[in-house]
C-alpha cells in the first residue's frame, strides 16, 4: 500500500517514536498495539499504512474503490432498520454467483493465516479479508435462506439464537439481532447464525456492511461472554462513512475471485455523519508546543494526516477520525509527526504556593500511628459488598454476585477478617479505614474490631477507643448505654456505635464527624543532632495486665530524655507460671541539647523498673 518504505524494523522503529507502539516484528507481519480511541481509523492494513505514509511522507498506493451506476432497489432486497439509534446505517448487496464456490488464492489465505484467522472459503474469506483491510466488518447471508427480507430489530424477552459454532444463547430487549420475517440470522456486530451461512453451493449471497452503537454491541458482547474481531471493533466505535468503502471493496473481491454479479442493493443511512470542523490557531499552537513553525509547515503536517484545509485556520477532520474533538487534539497530531523529540525542555512558569495540610489525611495518619502502637494491626477490604440495606448503591455491572453492592459498613468486612484469622491466631485485634457509601453520600470511617480468648473483648476495645481518642486530643466524649451497645457522643453529635458482634466486638466511628472536633495541633520538632540510647527491659506480667497501662505507668513518670518507649516482644511459655506472660519494652533516650552518659540512663532505667515492680508486681528477668 505504501511503495518505498524502508526495512521492517527502521519502519517499526520510526512508528514507535511518532505513531504506535509496535510490539513485535516477525517474519510478514507486524503486531502493532492500537490505543482504544483509534480503533475507527487505524486498526486496519489501509490504516496503517495511512500513517506510515504520513511518518515516512510517502504516497499511499491503495485507494478505497467507489462503484460507478451502483444498481439500487432493483428489488432483490427488501431492508428494515427498526430503530435508527442500534443501527445508524446499513447497506446490503446482493450477489448471483454463477458458479461454485470455491476456496480463496492463496495469497489471501496468507495474509488471513498471518493474522491469526482461518480461511473457509472464497466468500466468507473475502468478508474477513476486507475487514482486515479497510476495517469494516462485513457479514453474507445465503439469499435462498432469508424469508421476506431482513428486519434490524431488538431481540424479543427470551429469544433464542443458534450461531455457526453453534453456541446457543438466550436474548433480552436490550439484544441487537439480524433477522428475517421468520428466525434470527445474526447478533448484530458480533456473530453470525446458524441456518444462513454461505456454504460452497450457494447461488446468491447477500453482503451485509451495517454500522451499528459501541455500547449496545459492548453491551450484548460483555453479557453474553462472546467476543469476536466485530464486535471489538464495533465496541471501539466506527465511523458510518466506513461501511461505504468496505462494501465497495468486498463488492470488487467477490467479482475478480468468484465472478459474482451485482445485481441490487440498498443503503438505509437516515442521518448522515456530521462534517467537523476546527479551529487551527497558529499563534496557540506555537505558544502550546514551544515551537516557531510557520503555517504552510504546520498545515503540511496536518494534511499528510488526512486532515483538510477549508480556508486559513479552519481544519475538516478525516471522517474516520472520530477521536479528533477540540484544537488540542489537532496540536497532538501535528506534533507527533514533527517529532515529540524536538520539544525544547523549558522550566515552567508557575506561581509558588504555599503547601497547605490535608487534615483528613493528617487525621488518617494518626490514628494508625495510635492504634498500631497498642497492638491493633491495620487491614484492608473491598469497597463492594454482597448484601447490604436499602440506602447501598448497586452496581451496574458488578464484578461478581457478592460484590453487587457498595458498602455501607466496615464492619461487616472486619468480622469476616476475624473469621478468616481464628485458625491461625487466637487474640486478633484490627482496624480499618475506609470510605462507606449511603445514597449519594459517602463518609471517611475508622472500624475496629477485637476477638480476644479471654472474656474482656467489650471492655478491651472500648479501652482502645477512649485511648485513641485521647491521643487524638479530644478529650469530651461520652459512651452512652442503648439497648445491648455503646453510643459514642461528643459536642452533642454522635460519632459512632460500640457493640458486641458475633465474633467479638466491634466499633465504627465517622471520621468527617470527628475531624470537625479533634482540638489537637500539628507540631513539628527538629531532629536532634545528638545520639539516642536504647534499652530494652523484659519482664514478667499478669497476663490480664494491659500493656497500654505500663506505658501510662512509664510516661507519668515524665522522665525528661525518655523519647519512645514501646513494646516489642510478647512471649507465652509453658514453663511459666499460669497466669504470666513475658513482655520486652524497648525504651529509647535521646536529647536534645547533649549527648546522654550511660550512667544517667541506667538510673532512669532501673527507676521505671522500681516503679513497675511497685505497681504491678512485675518480675524482671
Amino acid at each position: 500500500m505504501v511503495p518505498g518504505l524502508p526495512a521492517k524494523k527502521k519502519t517499526a522503529e520510526e512508528l514507535n517514536l511518532k505513531s504506535f507502539e509496535v510490539e513485535e516484528v516477525s517474519r510478514d507481519a507486524m503486531e502493532i498495539k492500537i490505543p482504544a480511541n483509534r480503533w475507527a481509523d487505524a486498526a486496519s492494513h489501509w490504516g496503517i499504512a495511512k500513517e506510515a505514509a504520513a511518518v515516512f511522507n510517502k504516497k499511499l498506493a491503495f485507494r478505497a474503490p467507489k462503484i460507478v451506476n451502483l444498481p439500487r432497489n432493483r428489488g432483490f432486497l427488501n431492508v428494515k432498520v427498526e430503530d435508527p439509534r442500534l443501527c445508524p446505517r446499513y447497506l446490503a448487496l446482493y450477489f448471483a454467483l454463477p458458479q461454485k464456490i470455491g476456496k480463496s488464492p492463496v495469497w489471501m489465505q496468507k495474509t488471513l493465516k498471518a493474522c491469526g484467522l482461518r480461511p473457509i472459503n472464497a466468500v466468507v474469506d473475502i468478508m474477513n479479508y476486507v475487514m482486515l483491510e479497510i476495517g469494516q466488518p462485513l457479514h453474507a447471508f445465503d439469499a435462498s435462506k432469508i424469508d421476506k427480507g431482513i428486519v434490524v430489530r431488538r431481540a424479543k424477552k427470551g429469544e433464542v439464537i443458534k450461531t455457526i459454532d453453534d453456541l446457543r444463547f438466550v436474548l433480552t430487549k436490550q439484544d441487537l439481532l439480524i433477522a428475517d420475517h421468520k428466525k434470527p440470522l445474526a447478533l448484530a456486530g458480533i456473530k453470525g447464525g446458524a441456518g444462513s451461512e454461505v456454504l460452497s453451493g450457494t447461488k446468491a449471497i447477500i453482503v451485509e456492511a451495517a454500522n451499528f452503537d459501541s455500547v449496545n454491541i459492548y453491551r450484548t458482547s460483555r453479557r453474553l461472554n462472546l467476543s469476536t474481531d466485530a464486535s471489538a471493533r464495533f465496541s471501539h466505535g466506527q465511523s458510518p462513512e466506513l461501511v461505504e468503502w468496505g462494501a465497495n471493496r468486498a463488492a470488487v473481491l467477490l467479482r475478480d475471485i468468484c465472478a459474482a454479479r451485482l445485481k441490487d442493493s440498498v443503503d438505509l443511512y437516515p442521518k448522515k455523519q456530521a462534517r467537523k470542523l476546527l479551529r487551527f490557531d497558529l499563534e496557540r499552537f506555537n505558544r502550546l508546543t514551544g515551537f516557531k513553525l510557520d503555517g504552510k509547515t504546520a498545515w503540511g503536517l496536518l494534511k499528510k494526516l488526512g486532515f483538510s484545509l477549508i480556508k486559513e485556520g479552519l481544519i475538516e477532520t478525516p471522517a474516520l477520525r472520530l477521536d479528533i474533538e477540540i484544537f488540542e487534539d489537532l496540536a497532538e497530531e501535528a506534533v507527533r509527526l514533527y517529532g515529540f523529540d524536538k520539544i525544547k525542555s523549558a522550566p515552567p512558569i508557575v506561581a509558588l504556593i504555599p503547601g497547605e495540610s490535608e487534615e483528613m489525611v493528617i487525621l488518617k495518619e494518626k490514628i494508625r500511628r495510635a492504634l498500631i502502637s497498642i497492638g491493633f494491626s491495620e487491614t484492608y477490604n473491598s469497597s463492594f459488598a454482597a448484601e447490604s440495606d436499602s440506602d447501598a448503591v448497586a452496581l451496574e455491572n458488578p464484578i461478581s454476585r457478592d460484590k453487587a453492592f457498595l458498602r455501607t459498613s466496615l464492619i461487616p468486612g472486619l468480622e469476616k477478617n476475624i473469621k478468616d484469622n481464628l485458625r491461625f491466631f487466637e487474640n486478633i485485634k484490627i482496624f480499618e479505614i475506609g470510605k462507606t457509601f449511603s445514597g449519594e453520600r459517602e463518609n471517611w470511617r475508622l472500624g475496629m474490631a477485637t476477638r480476644l480468648e479471654s472474656e474482656n473483648s467489650f471492655r478491651e476495645l472500648k479501652g482502645a477507643a477512649e485511648k485513641l481518642l485521647k491521643m487524638l486530643g479530644l478529650t469530651d466524649y461520652l459512651f452512652v448505654p442503648e439497648d445491648k451497645d455503646l453510643r459514642i457522643e461528643s459536642s452533642h453529635q454522635v460519632l459512632g456505635y460500640l457493640a458486641a458482634s458475633r465474633r467479638g466486638s466491634a466499633l465504627e466511628i465517622d471520621l468527617d464527624k470527628l475531624l470537625k472536633l479533634v482540638e489537637a495541633e500539628v507540631e513539628y520538632l527538629p531532629l536532634s543532632p545528638y545520639p539516642a540510647i536504647e534499652r530494652d527491659i523484659s519482664m514478667y506480667v499478669d497476663v490480664n495486665l494491659r500493656f497500654n497501662e505500663i506505658l501510662e505507668a512509664v510516661n507519668s513518670l515524665k522522665i525528661p530524655h525518655l523519647f519512645d518507649a514501646d513494646l516489642i516482644d510478647y512471649y507465652k511459655d509453658e514453663n511459666l507460671k499460669q497466669g504470666k506472660v513475658s513482655l520486652t519494652f524497648r525504651l529509647v533516650f535521646q536529647s536534645a541539647s547533649r549527648t546522654l552518659k550511660d550512667e544517667e540512663v541506667n538510673r532512669e532505667v532501673d527507676r521505671i523498673i522500681k516503679v513497675l515492680s511497685g505497681k504491678f508486681g512485675v518480675k524482671p528477668r
